[in-house]
């Protein structure tokens, strides 16, 4: 299944700042009925909606003290949440995980992980954090630091996304989405890009129950039956 984006003519665009993304929000929420997630869009797919309170209708959001975290890699690429709101991990240009305490803003751990990191995803269960770099490398790490399993996807890599169960690991690239046991690194199957324009695909996303997978190509949200794809 594919949704596409509309492109609206310059001139035709709204000026206001409420109005912006608009369009791919809408897009989003047909996406997120489509996978059943009671109307909870993918963190992922979030990225792109401006996060402002200015909604039509809506009422001011009170200011909400932020936590600064320091001595991060001067081009962060890619952070990921702990599910339970712990650990905040943090990727870059430099190569390392660094994992940080979100209750005191304090580095916990320092992963020297090599090449520069593209994505980083918990496990549901907080125990696995999966990363991908720009040479196409995979790995699983323990919540501590260790490498659990690594493999080297054929190409660049710049999503990744654990099933429900952690039982399988999503990974974003050029045209195709591939599907990877989590706990061996064998390849499962592929999802391919329908496009007659082949573009990379990334932002890859399973649905609540894991039967679904979203991912989204330049101005295309896609969403694949993730049992019947082909290896």
């Amino acid at each position: 299944l594919k949704v596409l984006v509309p492109r609206v003519p310059a001139s035709r665009r709204p000026r206001s700042p409420k109005r912006r993304g608009g369009t791919l929000f809408g897009a989003l929420v047909v996406v997120a009925a489509l996978l059943g997630s009671a109307g909870c869009l993918p963190c992922c797919a979030l990225a792109g909606v401006p996060k402002k309170s200015g909604w039509p209708g809506s009422a001011p959001a009170a200011s909400a003290a932020a936590l600064t975290f320091g001595a991060m890699d001067p081009r962060v690429a890619c952070r990921a949440l702990s599910p339970d709101g712990r650990t905040l991990a943090s990727g870059g240009a430099d190569g390392a995980v660094q994992l940080w305490a979100t209750d005191t803003g304090a580095v916990a751990l320092r992963i020297e992980h090599p090449g520069e990191l593209t994505d980083l995803a918990w496990s549901a269960d907080g125990e696995r954090l999966a990363s991908s770099t720009r040479d196409g490398a995979v790995r699983i790490l323990s919540a501590a630091g260790q490498t659990l399993r690594q493999w080297r996807a054929p190409q660049f890599v710049n999503g990744v996304a654990f099933s429900p169960d952690g039982k399988r690991l999503a990974t974003g690239e050029f045209r195709v989405i591939e599907v990877w046991d989590a706990d061996t690194g064998a390849l499962l199957g592929t999802a391919k890009n329908p496009s007659a324009i082949g573009r990379e695909l990334d932002s890859p996303a399973f649905s609540p129950d894991g039967k679904r997978l979203l991912a989204s190509s330049y101005d295309e949200l896609m969403v694949f039956d993730a049992s019947s794809l082909a290896h």
